[in-house]
């Protein structure tokens, strides 16, 4: 109504319709106070919004006798017709602007300019007024930021090992198609970066994402000596796996998902394959190769209680395969009843499955830690499942010429030889410094079918998954 009548007007026609109440109703009564019918304009602001979303079309400039003509189009995708005020901004090179308006009458619109100045941006609803779907094509030249993905931060007890992962994109202010990638991690032994290109496709999730994507990344790792204790005729021997070195690899993934935090999904899944292949044409040390899918859901079985499922599945090649990028059948980010480091539980073959049954104990709190409050705390019952073969210290074994079945990909589904953990954990959902979501988590796990290790205990600031 402040769009169509200005916003004096508006707040007259609502003052005296609250005064006199009219028979009739409120349309009646706007149409009577402004001389004209308006039931087809009544009709669209009280019922549902369409999906709609404008985006910038072509721009045709010209010079004629010293000035700069300009046309440029705006384009309406909609789901039904849609008629309201759509601003576009021009600002120029001597950091003055002009603003046109369209009713969005028609599905395009072309906006005519004539200046001494050179355009230096475009944009769409520079005030944010307009509920469109996705704001990415709004502005000429984008906006873009950097923004952290996901963030893992733990510390293994049991090892007394320390570890971080951090994935970030590069990306426009309002989302987009077009993401390019950075990362860092450091794990037991080995710690490197990445960098990638994602290109998103499919249904929108939010006004930032859509529901899947592609990946071609660049990996870069530096490995330290990994040794493996290998039990001989003569006794113990500490025998080299795999040496240091450098090991860069290409990745090729498809992403999916449909979750709208990583911090508290509360429903949900995301997943995503990923085929991982080194030689010294990239730079390694190493000729590897690797190939890993991944699935994890969460399903609200009620406001407050949550069942999380999450399914992974890799394999790997080469006879250089480095033992310290191999997968790791323990740790806080898979079993965590199983230690990190035991090379009986990493090798170049993994399945695991891990079940989680998560419940708010307090909601709605406000407890002050000075640099950050607890908002809610959360408990987490889990378990999980699964096996690795051809295993580090297999390979050790080899190595040292011990006489041993040696395992592979096919008894990954041995269920005789799973191994299963139980724990629980403790979630606190906070704000940093009062504005900033995160979240703490302990857990603690025990092995069910190797008890010899104890109680392990972990500290992040992350779900599990």
């Amino acid at each position: 109504m402040e769009d169509e009548f200005g916003k004096k007007k508006k707040k007259k026609m609502i003052d005296q319709y609250i005064q006199t109440l009219p028979e009739g109703g409120f349309r009646v009564f706007v149409s009577n106070y402004v001389g004209k019918d308006v039931s087809d304009r009544f009709a669209q602001w009280v019922s549902p919004r369409p999906r709609v979303n404008y985006k910038l079309g072509k721009h045709r400039k010209k010079k004629i006798d010293g000035k700069y003509h300009h046309w440029i189009t705006i384009e309406q995708e909609t789901t039904k017709p849609i008629h309201e005020p759509v601003a576009l901004k021009v600002s120029y090179k001597d950091k003055t602007s002009e603003t046109q308006t369209w009713m969005s009458t028609e599905p395009m619109h072309t906006f005519q300019f004539l200046t001494n100045q050179k355009i230096k941006a475009i944009e769409i609803d520079p005030n944010e007024r307009l509920l469109e779907t996705t704001k990415a094509d709004n502005r000429r030249p984008a906006y873009w930021k950097f923004v952290v993905l996901s963030m893992f931060v733990e510390y293994d007890f049991e090892a007394e090992q320390p570890s971080f992962f951090v994935q970030g994109q590069f990306r426009k202010r309002y989302g987009g198609l077009d993401r390019f990638d950075i990362g860092g991690y450091s794990q037991f032994k080995a710690y490197g970066a990445s960098l990638g290109y994602t290109r998103l496709f499919g249904k929108t999730i939010d006004a930032l994402r859509l529901s899947h994507g592609v990946r071609f990344g660049l990996n870069f790792n530096k490995l330290d000596d990994d040794f493996a204790t290998i039990q001989t005729q003569t006794g113990q021997s500490n025998i080299e796996v795999t040496p240091g070195g450098f090991a860069s690899d290409l990745s090729f993934s498809y992403v999916f998902g449909n979750q709208l935090s990583y911090i508290n999904p509360l429903r949900g899944s995301y997943g995503g394959l990923t085929f991982r292949v080194s030689s010294p044409a990239v730079g390694s040390q190493y000729t590897y190769r690797m190939l890993s899918f991944n699935f994890a859901g969460i399903v609200p079985i009620h406001p407050n209680h949550l069942y999380g499922f999450r399914f992974r599945l890799g394999t790997s090649g080469g006879d250089e395969m480095p033992s310290q990028l191999q997968y790791r059948l323990g740790g806080i980010t898979s079993m965590r009843g199983l230690p990190l480091t035991n090379d009986r539980f990493t090798g170049k073959n993994l399945l695991m499955m891990t079940h989680e049954y998560r419940h708010f104990i307090v909601q709605d709190l406000d407890a002050n830690l000075w640099l950050f409050r607890i908002r809610k705390i959360q408990g987490a019952l889990f378990s999980n499942m699964g096996n690795t073969t051809n295993t580090v210290l297999e390979q050790g074994q080899a190595l040292a010429n011990v006489a041993v079945d040696r395992t592979g990909f096919n008894d990954l589904f041995d269920v005789r030889d799973w191994k299963m953990d139980a724990g629980y954990g403790i979630r606190l959902f906070i704000d940093y410094l009062g504005v900033s979501p995160s979240l703490i988590a302990f857990d603690i796990a025990k092995s069910v079918t190797h008890p010899e290790f104890g109680w392990l205990y972990y500290l992040g600031v992350n779900q599990s998954f």
